[in-house]
């Protein structure tokens, strides 16, 4: 049902939880737990978007390429040791850690990442057309 809903599998909001549940006994851990999941998040768009060079006005019906080039990105994160950009490198290391503390595979940080990029890179609406459309 929430795949059909989101275009997301049942595991990877099964991870979520799992997550939370491992990090976090009381509510007031919560907002620990939000602080290093941004800080995870801001990480490895940062790091796929600088090593990838995603071009995020590509045509939609790219998709399949774009969800390969992600996971090709994350598996990029753990496998490589060696990037031009010491940035990159510091991210990449920092990536690591907090895959580790909060416990996600890396199928769910390819399917995070690529429904965050798709978002991003949705193309503007036409007013103009939709407007016409209405009338």
């Amino acid at each position: 049902m929430l795949e059909e809903m989101y275009g997301m599998s049942e595991a990877f909001f099964t991870e979520i939880d799992a997550s939370v549940k491992a990090n976090c006994r009381n509510i007031n851990q919560v907002n620990n737990y939000f602080l290093l999941f941004q800080g995870f998040s801001q990480d490895l768009l940062t790091v796929l978007s600088s090593t990838l060079q995603l071009r995020l006005r590509m045509p939609s019906f790219l998709k399949k390429a774009l969800r390969s080039v992600v996971e090709k990105g994350v598996n990029d994160i753990f496998t490589k040791e060696k990037f031009k950009d010491d940035a990159v490198r510091k991210a990449t290391y920092a990536l690591r850690t907090y895959q580790q503390r909060l416990g996600y595979s890396r199928e769910w940080m390819t399917e995070y990442a690529y429904h965050i990029i798709l978002l991003a890179k949705k193309e503007p609406r036409n007013r103009d057309a939709e407007a016409q459309q209405a009338k």
